[in-house]
């Protein structure tokens, strides 16, 4: 989020603007200065994670463009999505172990509260 989009800070809100995508519409939320730092904070990769922006031909919605441009590189059409791989089997697999369990105990981890959200 760039800072133009922050319109208001006092000690307990912060008031920004943001695209509706439902109607396209611009419009400006008050949150609890802890909830907005939670949802920011929501946005930011664990150290060594790379963020991957969804941005040109990459973005969901290319999948078209990409399509004309493989056969240009040799390419065959690109395969149809598979069911989708959860975030604990990837990082095992990587063999960075189970980040859903404890690692002292090897109970599964639970989320119970998320700091700041009141």
């Amino acid at each position: 989020m760039s800072n133009d989009r922050i319109t208001h800070v006092t000690p307990k809100t912060v008031t920004f603007q943001y695209k509706d995508h439902r109607d396209n519409a611009h419009k400006t939320l008050t949150l609890k200065r802890n909830h907005f730092m939670a949802r920011v904070l929501w946005h930011v990769p664990e150290t060594g994670q790379h963020a991957v922006r969804h941005y040109g031909l990459y973005s969901h919605r290319s999948r078209t463009k990409r399509n004309l441009c493989r056969p240009l590189l040799g390419q065959g059409p690109e395969p149809e999505a598979v069911t989708p791989l959860e975030w604990q089997r990837f990082l095992t697999d990587l063999g960075q172990g189970d980040k859903g369990k404890c690692s002292q105990c090897g109970r599964p981890l639970l989320r119970c509260q998320s700091i700041g959200a009141t």
